[in-house]
């Protein structure tokens, strides 16, 4: 009895079911093992990048980690952290949030949640007042309008970041890329024409660039859902 109820007590830390066949129990346990491992090694060399100052590549190693484990809420809290970093305070607050519906008593999600919040609230004001100068310019600056753009498209405020871009006029050495987020910002508006007129007017000065060339196909991949 002592050894049926240990056996039992294994299969359920590994994630199996004692119904499972002995292939499928060999199979889901080994999956479950591998998914630990992966997730404590992505974690660790998050900390370690992290520590490095490198949170670009934290970032991506975080967000594998909340790949291999979604069901637990540290991958995706540190997924937030990082972004906090990086001054993408709107993903950040979706991130913790994720991280706090699997665990509403995490302290430090709870923490960075309202960081993350506080300086969103922020940022959207002082972005704000840059994008109304900018609008309001008679020649506005084409690093500065590319600069606010990528503001307000980290803060989900498509419209916003399209209406700055726009300002960037067609001599500026900037009007290729303004053109290419444009077109990102309108594929995640699903305006795949508009997009589509963006990109062409981003490659015709630019055939070759690989960012742009990788936003034709992803136009491309965001048409056939």
């Amino acid at each position: 009895m002592v050894k049926r109820l240990g056996i039992l007590l294994v299969l359920m830390m590994l994630g199996c079911s004692p119904q499972e066949s002995p292939q499928q129990k060999s199979r889901s346990a080994e999956e479950t093992v591998k998914a630990h491992l992966d997730f404590i090694g992505f974690v660790s060399e998050g900390i370690a990048l992290a520590r490095d100052g490198k949170h670009e590549a934290a970032l991506e190693a975080y967000r594998q980690a909340a790949k291999a484990k979604p069901e637990l809420p540290v991958g995706w809290n540190n997924i937030c952290f990082q972004l906090i970093q990086l001054k993408q305070y709107a993903e950040a607050v979706e991130n913790c949030e994720k991280a706090l519906e699997i665990e509403p008593n995490f302290e430090l999600a709870k923490n960075n949640l309202k960081t993350a919040r506080d300086r969103l609230g922020a940022s959207i004001l002082s972005t704000a007042q840059l994008k109304q100068q900018l609008m309001s310019s008679t020649d506005p600056p084409a690093d500065k309008a590319i600069e606010v753009g990528l503001r307000l498209y980290q803060e989900k405020d498509f419209k916003a970041a399209i209406a700055v871009w726009e300002l960037v006029k067609g001599e500026a050495p900037q009007y290729p890329l303004a053109q290419n987020n444009i077109a990102t910002a309108r594929i995640l508006r699903g305006e795949f024409q508009l997009a589509e007129q963006a990109l062409q007017k981003a490659l015709a000065r630019e055939p070759k660039n690989q960012l742009f060339l990788n936003n034709k196909r992803w136009l491309q991949e965001a048409r056939e859902k």
